[in-house]
């Protein structure tokens, strides 16, 4: 009882810039954690040229995430939102592999520009609006594009249950654990 006592009396003395500071850092785990387990689920069908200039994708989903104030709830679901979009599409391939049934051999967009949709679709249904122009630099009819193309793959299943939230939470939280404890 009393280790319960000191850790909360610790929490307590954190200053705000502190607490940010620490709030940033989980975050950055995250993102990181995230990232890698996209680029290692999801790799390009064909590989392709990586501009110079082009910023990798767990900077990229920092970026995003800090200017649009997304709370690790809403990360979390343009994530799964992400993760179902593309269960579709390999299971669309697999079936245009193993019987020419559709031709779906492309992803419809760039990883980039399709979890730009995924969190515009998750904001969209929290309603929370954001000027996306100014967020992304690409044009609202473009994204909008993006999630229409999302809803319609998902067919109009967009609810995500507790339990999902839950289960990548957890996840989340074990990589979390492993990291902090190396430190």
């Amino acid at each position: 009882m009393k280790k319960l006592v000191k850790t909360s009396k610790k929490i307590e003395s954190l200053t705000k810039a502190q607490f940010q500071f620490e709030k940033k850092q989980l975050m950055t785990i995250v993102v990181k954690y995230i990232s890698t387990k996209i680029v290692n689920s999801f790799p390009p069908e064909n590989p392709r040229n990586i501009k110079s200039d082009e910023l990798p994708l767990d900077k990229f989903l920092l970026i995003l995430v800090s200017r649009l104030q997304l709370s690790i709830s809403n990360f979390m679901k343009g994530v799964i939102y992400l993760f179902r979009y593309m269960d579709i599409i390999y299971l669309l391939r697999y079936l245009n592999q193993s019987n020419n049934f559709a031709n779906y051999n492309e992803m419809d967009f760039e990883l980039k520009k399709l979890i730009v949709g995924c969190f515009k679709l998750t904001l969209i249904r929290e309603r929370v609006s954001k000027n996306w122009n100014q967020v992304t630099g690409l044009s609202n009819n473009e994204i909008n594009r993006v999630v229409k193309t999302i809803v319609g793959r998902l067919n109009g299943k967009l609810l995500i249950k507790d339990i999902e939230l839950v289960k990548l939470k957890l996840e989340i939280f074990r990589f979390v654990k492993m990291v902090t404890n190396r430190i």
